[in-house]
């Protein structure tokens, strides 16, 4: 999946006690970047018209700050920003006597870059940006890791309200997640299956059997394929004997993935250009190993 991800830079401009101006970079950063500019009048990213003017924002200290500005692209996602103010206060590192103050005026900003990441990374890819992503790209589901899948459905339930629990990886006695009553109690119990195949009657079984294992009064089974006609009935049956089933399919699972809405890049609007070559020993400050737009010039 993809994802924008902030690269910040900075610059100073100095003016010395002798008049003399003079440009650095700001330490830590990196310099301005070439095609970085709020007045251009298309996207750096997918080439569709950008915003005409910036949005101004007040900045934090309007004695020596001037306004920041910002832009997002309405079609990609992409967004830019700047921040500039002067300060006559700070020592200039290049004179001996430290009483001298030059004029120094600093100029920061930040746009976005776009990375890919591994639906299964963890580090990099919240659950809220992988339900978003799977809400346009389901049938990745089946990409998931195992333990993946329990955490994204475990943390669909907790958006509904339930309080829960991930159980052990292994040997986890039928079910995947717990829901947890006001005391501690197990309420209801979830059992995870990333399916392609349909779910039959035997697996739906054990997790009826491991309802009372708990002392649960309902079960869930969450699934991202479908489920045959007898597992199906099993629901009927289990009311019967004054328990609760539910059986959640593909689409069910996937009208569940409603609650997600991250604003995340949309690959179709974007030139394969401007995909960017994986590189997930990199930082956010480091460009390394990235494409940082078509118009880059290093």
């Amino acid at each position: 999946m993809l994802k924008w991800i902030q690269y910040r830079f900075g610059v100073e401009y100095v003016l010395d006690l002798q008049g003399k101006r003079f440009t650095r970079q700001v330490p830590g950063m990196e310099g301005r970047a070439p095609d970085f500019n709020l007045a251009r009048k298309t996207c750096l990213w997918c080439h569709q018209k950008f915003p005409a003017s910036a949005t101004q924002f007040a900045a934090p200290n309007t004695e020596n700050m001037s306004l920041e500005a910002s832009k997002t692209c309405p079609t990609c996602g992409w967004s830019a920003s700047t921040l500039s103010w002067t300060d006559s206060t700070r020592q200039n590192e290049f004179y001996a006597d430290p009483g001298e103050m030059p004029v120094v005026e600093r100029h920061l900003g930040q746009h976005a870059v776009l990375r890919k990441f591994s639906i299964n990374d963890r580090e990099n890819v919240s659950l809220r940006e992988l339900g978003t992503f799977l809400r346009r790209h389901f049938t990745d589901a089946t990409r998931l890791s195992p333990r993946r899948m329990e955490e994204l459905v475990e943390d669909v339930f907790k958006q509904h309200g339930y309080r829960t629990r991930l159980t052990a990886q292994t040997r986890d006695g039928g079910a995947d997640i717990l829901f947890l009553d006001a005391d501690g109690g197990v309420d209801a119990i979830v059992e995870v299956k990333r399916y392609s195949s349909a779910v039959g009657i035997a697996l739906v079984q054990r997790v009826v059997g491991a309802i009372v294992s708990f002392g649960a009064r309902r079960a869930y089974v969450v699934t991202t394929s479908r489920f045959t006609s007898p597992a199906r009935n099993q629901e009927a049956l289990v009311a019967q004997n004054g328990y609760s089933l539910e059986l959640w399919d593909g689409q069910r699972l996937l009208r569940e993935l409603d609650v997600y809405r991250e604003d995340l890049p949309n690959p179709d609007v974007l030139k394969p250009a401007v995909i960017p070559i994986a590189n997930p020993s990199c930082g956010e400050d480091d460009t390394s190993g990235m494409n940082l737009g078509p118009n880059w010039r290093e």
